[in-house]
């Protein structure tokens, strides 16, 4: 459903509720970024007590250009909850997406075990690192837009980031301007890095505040672990790392073994159980890249047999025995 702008402060108030630390400019932002998008509400006595939405995405999954759909600002309000309303919320968003054939969904939890209830895995990791310094650099701070040939040498500068990743965001005009717009609400600007004063030296940028690196980018992570003027800044470091940061599920089950029918070996058969979003249950049969769901019972046993859960787990990370193990880099919250 879509949202009125009669609804609009009953929502921002929920939000507050929910998320207190995020400031009223980020807030305002946020809502008028999304309005109109695809969002879902519980309301009861006229006020609206659990909600959440859908952000898509430039970005590749799995190899393969692909919209990327977030679910964000999931949440009830404090003195409703546990009472099923953000179940409700997130089998709604879930459905919506399954009537678009939408193979993948994802999340940045407040909370990764929470999530696993509902059949969300971890897709990818992160570990707190700290800048070291030691090599001096021209950095240049940017309030707003930067100047086209900067905006170039940055999307180069990013697609070098995500070199050898199977699934990741993507550098898109669309990307960038909202990633700019969010901490702009914020008063949070971004800042350039480079080995001299020639564009095509640039090597990062990166938004920063109170001592942490809270987005950025680089072609070279060790050069970048080394600048002097964030010496002592904290930052998510994404390479080699185990600890748990974005989510996925899959959503459609069908769609999502036709994208990567290029990953395992067919013809096979494989059995599915999704307990929240029943009409996944099934058999499929995979074969010349094409995928069957079978009605009613197989005439033989299947190959495999898994939860949803496990068949996300094994399709966005592998096993490196039935898939290769996958490389993937989402490293924004929306």
């Amino acid at each position: 459903m879509f949202y009125s702008y009669q609804e609009l402060d009953k929502l921002k108030s929920l939000y507050k509720n929910a998320f207190p630390e995020d400031s009223q400019n980020f807030v305002d932002h946020f809502f008028l970024s999304i309005f109109n998008k695809d969002i879902e509400l519980v309301q009861k006595k006229g006020e609206i007590i659990s909600a959440g939405c859908i952000v898509k995405k430039d970005g590749v999954i799995l190899g393969k250009a692909s919209p990327v759909m977030y679910l964000s600002a999931l949440c009830t309000h404090s003195s409703h909850r546990n009472k099923g309303h953000f179940t409700t919320v997130l089998i709604r968003l879930l459905n919506t997406l399954y009537k678009r054939n939408v193979p993948f969904c994802f999340l940045y939890p407040f909370n990764h075990t929470f999530y696993k209830r509902y059949d969300f895995c971890d897709v990818s990791f992160c570990c707190v690192d700290k800048i070291k310094g030691g090599e001096a650099c021209v950095e240049t701070c940017y309030t707003c837009n930067p100047p086209k040939n900067i905006l170039q040498v940055l999307a180069r500068v990013e697609e070098a980031f995500y070199e050898g990743c199977d699934s990741h965001l993507t550098h898109t005009k669309h990307n960038f301007e909202h990633t700019l717009k969010e901490f702009a609400a914020d008063g949070i600007p971004f800042s350039v890095y480079a080995t001299s004063d020639n564009v095509d030296d640039i090597f990062a940028y990166g938004f920063t505040h109170k001592q942490k690196i809270i987005h950025y980018r680089t072609n070279d992570m060790q050069k970048f672990k080394r600048i002097e003027s964030l010496k002592g800044y904290t930052f998510y470091d994404f390479t080699g790392a185990t600890k748990p940061y974005i989510q996925a599920r899959i959503v459609d089950v069908k769609a999502a073994l036709q994208a990567s029918t290029f990953l395992i070996k067919s013809p096979f058969t494989i059995c599915v159980v999704d307990d929240w979003l029943k009409q996944n249950t099934a058999t499929y049969r995979v074969e010349n890249a094409k995928v069957e769901k079978i009605a009613g019972l197989p005439n033989s046993a299947p190959n495999f047999s898994m939860s949803v859960a496990q068949l996300t787990q094994l399709l966005l990370v592998g096993d490196d025995i039935l898939i290769k193990k996958q490389n993937n880099l989402f490293t924004d919250q929306y």
